[in-house]
Protein backbone atom coordinates (compact mmCIF):
# COMPACT_ATOMS: atom_id res chain seq x y z
CA UNK A 1 0.00 0.00 0.00
CA UNK A 2 3.08 2.29 0.76
CA UNK A 3 4.56 2.02 -2.38
CA UNK A 4 1.46 2.14 -4.09
CA UNK A 5 1.20 5.76 -2.58
CA UNK A 6 4.36 6.69 -3.17
CA UNK A 7 3.89 5.98 -6.88
CA UNK A 8 0.94 8.00 -7.16
CA UNK A 9 2.41 11.34 -5.22
CA UNK A 10 5.14 10.48 -7.45
CA UNK A 11 2.92 10.73 -10.31
CA UNK A 12 1.51 13.26 -9.30
CA UNK A 13 4.42 15.61 -8.53
CA UNK A 14 5.57 14.79 -12.05
CA UNK A 15 2.13 16.00 -13.64
CA UNK A 16 2.02 19.24 -11.83
CA UNK A 17 4.41 21.41 -13.94
CA UNK A 18 2.86 19.71 -16.75
CA UNK A 19 -0.90 20.87 -15.93
CA UNK A 20 0.81 24.46 -14.52
CA UNK A 21 1.92 25.53 -17.88
CA UNK A 22 -1.15 24.22 -19.88
CA UNK A 23 -3.31 26.04 -17.49
CA UNK A 24 -0.78 29.21 -17.24
CA UNK A 25 -3.32 31.86 -18.25
CA UNK A 26 -2.75 34.49 -21.17
CA UNK A 27 -5.64 36.68 -20.00
CA UNK A 28 -4.66 40.13 -18.86
CA UNK A 29 -2.32 43.00 -20.15
CA UNK A 30 0.71 42.39 -22.63
CA UNK A 31 2.63 45.34 -23.73
CA UNK A 32 4.44 45.54 -27.13
CA UNK A 33 7.84 45.59 -26.29
CA UNK A 34 9.61 45.93 -29.68
CA UNK A 35 9.30 45.90 -33.59
CA UNK A 36 11.78 44.75 -35.60
CA UNK A 37 11.88 44.44 -39.55
CA UNK A 38 14.42 43.00 -41.97
CA UNK A 39 14.65 44.35 -45.50
CA UNK A 40 16.68 43.07 -48.37
CA UNK A 41 18.78 45.35 -50.48
CA UNK A 42 20.29 45.10 -53.56
CA UNK A 43 24.29 45.22 -51.36
CA UNK A 44 22.91 43.08 -48.27
CA UNK A 45 19.79 42.93 -45.65
CA UNK A 46 19.11 45.78 -43.68
CA UNK A 47 17.93 44.84 -40.06
CA UNK A 48 16.65 47.29 -37.28
CA UNK A 49 14.42 46.90 -34.00
CA UNK A 50 12.05 49.55 -32.53
CA UNK A 51 11.87 50.11 -28.82
CA UNK A 52 8.76 51.42 -27.99
CA UNK A 53 9.52 52.55 -24.33
CA UNK A 54 12.60 54.34 -25.80
CA UNK A 55 10.64 56.21 -28.25
CA UNK A 56 8.28 57.43 -25.45
CA UNK A 57 5.01 55.65 -25.90
CA UNK A 58 3.02 52.39 -25.00
CA UNK A 59 0.77 49.75 -26.77
CA UNK A 60 -0.88 47.82 -24.39
CA UNK A 61 -2.96 45.02 -25.68
CA UNK A 62 -5.01 43.19 -22.71
CA UNK A 63 -7.08 40.18 -23.34
CA UNK A 64 -10.46 39.68 -21.04
CA UNK A 65 -11.66 36.65 -19.71
CA UNK A 66 -14.58 36.57 -21.28
CA UNK A 67 -13.15 37.00 -24.85
CA UNK A 68 -13.37 40.41 -25.46
CA UNK A 69 -10.10 42.61 -25.98
CA UNK A 70 -8.74 46.01 -26.30
CA UNK A 71 -5.36 48.32 -27.07
CA UNK A 72 -4.87 51.26 -25.43
CA UNK A 73 -2.20 53.20 -27.49
CA UNK A 74 0.37 56.28 -25.85
CA UNK A 75 2.04 57.82 -28.85
CA UNK A 76 5.60 58.25 -28.91
CA UNK A 77 7.75 58.84 -31.61
CA UNK A 78 5.88 56.01 -33.36
CA UNK A 79 2.44 56.76 -33.56
CA UNK A 80 -0.96 54.47 -34.39
CA UNK A 81 -0.83 55.65 -37.83
CA UNK A 82 2.99 54.87 -38.26
CA UNK A 83 2.75 51.29 -36.68
CA UNK A 84 -0.17 50.02 -38.32
CA UNK A 85 1.92 51.85 -42.16
CA UNK A 86 5.11 49.44 -40.95
CA UNK A 87 3.17 46.40 -39.30
CA UNK A 88 -0.03 45.91 -41.46
CA UNK A 89 -1.28 45.88 -37.86
CA UNK A 90 -4.59 48.29 -37.32
CA UNK A 91 -3.37 48.37 -33.32
CA UNK A 92 -7.03 47.90 -32.18
CA UNK A 93 -8.88 44.62 -31.23
CA UNK A 94 -12.54 44.09 -30.25
CA UNK A 95 -12.06 40.17 -29.46
CA UNK A 96 -9.69 36.88 -28.89
CA UNK A 97 -9.37 33.39 -29.06
CA UNK A 98 -7.46 30.71 -28.93
CA UNK A 99 -6.56 28.64 -32.44
CA UNK A 100 -4.01 25.61 -30.83
CA UNK A 101 -1.66 26.86 -29.49
CA UNK A 102 -1.93 30.35 -31.21
CA UNK A 103 -3.63 33.66 -30.02
CA UNK A 104 -5.79 35.11 -32.38
CA UNK A 105 -6.76 38.74 -31.47
CA UNK A 106 -9.59 40.28 -33.98
CA UNK A 107 -10.01 44.13 -34.71
CA UNK A 108 -13.73 45.23 -34.81
CA UNK A 109 -12.75 45.55 -38.92
CA UNK A 110 -12.14 41.35 -38.96
CA UNK A 111 -8.84 41.64 -39.12
CA UNK A 112 -7.18 39.52 -37.37
CA UNK A 113 -3.65 39.47 -35.75
CA UNK A 114 -2.03 35.97 -35.10
CA UNK A 115 0.53 35.74 -31.92
CA UNK A 116 2.43 32.61 -31.12
CA UNK A 117 3.42 32.18 -27.61
CA UNK A 118 7.76 32.81 -27.31
CA UNK A 119 9.51 32.40 -23.97
CA UNK A 120 7.02 34.39 -22.03
CA UNK A 121 6.07 36.48 -24.99
CA UNK A 122 3.51 36.59 -27.64
CA UNK A 123 4.96 37.79 -30.97
CA UNK A 124 3.76 38.00 -34.27
CA UNK A 125 5.17 38.10 -37.84
CA UNK A 126 3.32 39.81 -40.76
CA UNK A 127 4.33 42.16 -43.58
CA UNK A 128 7.52 41.60 -43.25
CA UNK A 129 7.77 42.79 -39.46
CA UNK A 130 7.70 41.10 -35.74
CA UNK A 131 5.36 42.69 -33.17
CA UNK A 132 6.29 41.28 -29.27
CA UNK A 133 4.46 41.27 -26.53
CA UNK A 134 5.60 40.94 -23.15
CA UNK A 135 4.06 41.21 -19.62
CA UNK A 136 4.33 45.06 -18.47
CA UNK A 137 6.77 43.89 -15.44
CA UNK A 138 9.17 42.33 -18.09
CA UNK A 139 9.80 45.71 -19.28
CA UNK A 140 13.30 46.15 -17.55
CA UNK A 141 15.94 48.11 -18.74
CA UNK A 142 19.46 47.94 -17.64
CA UNK A 143 20.66 50.35 -14.96
CA UNK A 144 23.31 53.00 -15.34
CA UNK A 145 26.11 53.69 -12.79
CA UNK A 146 26.13 56.68 -11.37
CA UNK A 147 29.55 55.83 -9.26
CA UNK A 148 31.56 55.74 -11.99
CA UNK A 149 34.81 56.91 -11.96
CA UNK A 150 37.76 58.16 -14.55
CA UNK A 151 39.66 54.59 -13.43
CA UNK A 152 36.60 52.56 -14.68
CA UNK A 153 36.20 54.59 -18.01
CA UNK A 154 39.73 53.81 -19.08
CA UNK A 155 40.90 52.03 -22.18
CA UNK A 156 39.61 51.30 -25.85
CA UNK A 157 35.82 50.74 -26.79
CA UNK A 158 34.34 49.95 -29.89
CA UNK A 159 30.76 50.90 -31.08
CA UNK A 160 28.32 47.80 -31.63
CA UNK A 161 24.84 49.79 -31.97
CA UNK A 162 23.00 53.02 -32.19
CA UNK A 163 19.62 53.97 -31.23
CA UNK A 164 17.49 57.35 -32.34
CA UNK A 165 13.87 57.81 -31.08
CA UNK A 166 13.58 54.05 -29.79
CA UNK A 167 15.36 53.14 -33.14
CA UNK A 168 18.17 50.87 -32.53
CA UNK A 169 20.42 49.54 -35.85
CA UNK A 170 23.69 47.18 -35.76
CA UNK A 171 26.57 49.73 -36.71
CA UNK A 172 27.56 47.06 -38.92
CA UNK A 173 24.21 47.59 -40.06
CA UNK A 174 24.40 51.63 -40.71
CA UNK A 175 28.62 50.06 -42.44
CA UNK A 176 29.66 52.62 -39.80
CA UNK A 177 32.81 52.18 -37.58
CA UNK A 178 33.50 54.19 -34.39
CA UNK A 179 35.64 54.02 -31.38
CA UNK A 180 36.46 55.72 -28.11
CA UNK A 181 40.03 55.54 -26.32
CA UNK A 182 39.97 57.02 -22.68
CA UNK A 183 42.64 58.25 -20.59
CA UNK A 184 41.72 60.28 -17.51
CA UNK A 185 39.39 62.38 -18.86
CA UNK A 186 40.93 62.34 -22.28
CA UNK A 187 38.66 61.10 -25.07
CA UNK A 188 39.60 60.52 -28.68
CA UNK A 189 36.81 59.38 -30.53
CA UNK A 190 37.42 57.60 -34.27
CA UNK A 191 34.42 57.93 -37.10
CA UNK A 192 34.67 55.95 -40.11
CA UNK A 193 32.53 54.99 -42.91
CA UNK A 194 34.04 51.17 -42.76
CA UNK A 195 36.15 49.06 -40.23
CA UNK A 196 39.83 49.99 -40.79
CA UNK A 197 40.72 46.77 -41.27
CA UNK A 198 39.54 47.43 -44.50
CA UNK A 199 41.82 50.12 -44.74
CA UNK A 200 39.16 53.02 -44.45
CA UNK A 201 40.93 56.47 -44.00
CA UNK A 202 39.07 57.63 -40.91
CA UNK A 203 36.71 60.42 -41.93
CA UNK A 204 37.08 62.13 -38.42
CA UNK A 205 39.63 61.73 -35.43
CA UNK A 206 38.64 64.20 -32.77
CA UNK A 207 39.75 64.89 -29.16
CA UNK A 208 38.52 65.93 -26.34
CA UNK A 209 38.69 66.83 -22.50
CA UNK A 210 35.76 65.36 -20.45
CA UNK A 211 34.40 66.35 -16.76
CA UNK A 212 32.95 63.42 -14.59
CA UNK A 213 29.59 64.34 -13.10
CA UNK A 214 27.82 62.51 -11.24
CA UNK A 215 29.31 59.20 -12.72
CA UNK A 216 29.03 60.66 -16.11
CA UNK A 217 32.20 61.79 -18.86
CA UNK A 218 30.49 64.83 -20.01
CA UNK A 219 31.89 67.16 -23.50
CA UNK A 220 30.45 70.14 -24.45
CA UNK A 221 31.43 71.19 -27.55
CA UNK A 222 30.26 75.49 -28.76
CA UNK A 223 29.99 75.09 -32.12
CA UNK A 224 31.59 77.76 -34.33
CA UNK A 225 29.62 79.27 -37.60
CA UNK A 226 31.28 78.08 -41.03
CA UNK A 227 30.65 78.48 -44.74
CA UNK A 228 29.49 75.74 -47.12
CA UNK A 229 32.35 74.26 -48.42
CA UNK A 230 33.07 71.29 -50.94
CA UNK A 231 34.57 68.59 -49.47
CA UNK A 232 35.40 66.19 -52.93
CA UNK A 233 31.83 65.51 -54.09
CA UNK A 234 30.40 65.77 -50.44
CA UNK A 235 29.05 69.35 -49.54
CA UNK A 236 29.54 70.19 -46.40
CA UNK A 237 26.86 72.65 -44.95
CA UNK A 238 28.04 75.54 -42.37
CA UNK A 239 27.37 74.96 -38.74
CA UNK A 240 25.34 78.17 -36.79
CA UNK A 241 27.50 79.97 -34.32
CA UNK A 242 26.35 79.12 -30.86
CA UNK A 243 24.99 75.84 -31.12
CA UNK A 244 26.10 73.16 -28.42
CA UNK A 245 27.09 69.73 -28.96
CA UNK A 246 27.02 67.47 -25.84
CA UNK A 247 28.73 64.05 -25.70
CA UNK A 248 27.79 62.25 -22.35
CA UNK A 249 29.45 59.12 -21.52
CA UNK A 250 27.37 56.75 -19.32
CA UNK A 251 28.26 53.01 -17.93
CA UNK A 252 25.92 50.38 -17.33
CA UNK A 253 25.61 47.84 -14.85
CA UNK A 254 26.42 45.42 -17.47
CA UNK A 255 29.79 46.92 -18.27
CA UNK A 256 28.64 48.99 -21.90
CA UNK A 257 29.39 51.84 -22.14
CA UNK A 258 26.33 54.66 -23.62
CA UNK A 259 26.86 57.84 -25.48
CA UNK A 260 24.80 60.19 -25.57
CA UNK A 261 25.00 62.94 -28.58
CA UNK A 262 23.22 65.83 -28.39
CA UNK A 263 23.31 69.10 -30.45
CA UNK A 264 21.67 71.96 -28.57
CA UNK A 265 18.51 68.96 -27.27
CA UNK A 266 17.53 69.26 -30.97
CA UNK A 267 18.31 66.32 -32.24
CA UNK A 268 20.12 63.68 -29.99
CA UNK A 269 21.51 59.91 -30.58
CA UNK A 270 22.80 57.06 -28.20
CA UNK A 271 25.33 55.00 -29.34
CA UNK A 272 26.26 52.09 -27.04
CA UNK A 273 30.14 50.62 -27.16
CA UNK A 274 31.87 47.68 -25.84
CA UNK A 275 35.27 47.24 -24.29
CA UNK A 276 37.96 46.05 -26.27
CA UNK A 277 39.53 42.84 -25.16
Amino acid sequence: MKRKLALLLTCLLLAAPLCAAEEAPLTGAWVLESVSMEASLEDGSLAFAYDIAEGGGEVKLTLEPDGSAHVSVTEGILDAASLSYLTGWEADAESWAMDGENVLVTAPSGAVLTLTPEEGALCARQQGATLRFVRPEAVTSVAIRTDATLEDFAGSWTAVSTDMFGLGMSTDMLGMYMSADIEGNAITLRIAADDPVNETPSSSVDEYTGTLEGGALIVKTELEATADEMRGDELVESEDAGVTDQKTFRLREDGLMVMTWAVSGDLGMDVTFERVA
